[in-house]
């Protein structure tokens, strides 16, 4: 019996599944509170919703495709969250207005 000997194999790493496709999703760039660009993909709508720290929607636009919103209301100084839905894909951005 001392001359046994045995054969240990391990696997070495992980193989992981592809990553499905995944459709193009909206894009938001806040560059300051009162402009909003936004990029949807071809043909798609969406919402852009302004809300305060609690929650509360301030206000809410309807876009399609590319282009810029503009925020009509006046706000204080403070930190906002600015939300792009589109179908099932949704992007929130923060926003911070100083006065």
């Amino acid at each position: 019996p001392p001359d046994t000997v045995f054969h240990y194999w391990l696997p070495v790493g992980v193989e992981e599944p592809a990553a499905p496709a995944t459709p193009a999703s909206p894009l938001l760039d806040v560059g300051d509170p009162y402009s909003i660009r936004y990029s949807l993909p071809s043909g798609e709508q969406g919402t852009i919703s302004l809300y305060d720290p609690t929650g509360r929607r301030i206000e809410s636009y309807k876009v399609q495709g590319e282009g810029q919103a503009a925020i009509k209301v006046s706000l204080p100084s403070g930190v906002y969250f600015i939300k792009l839905e589109a179908g099932k894909a949704s992007v929130t951005k923060k926003a911070v207005v100083l006065r």
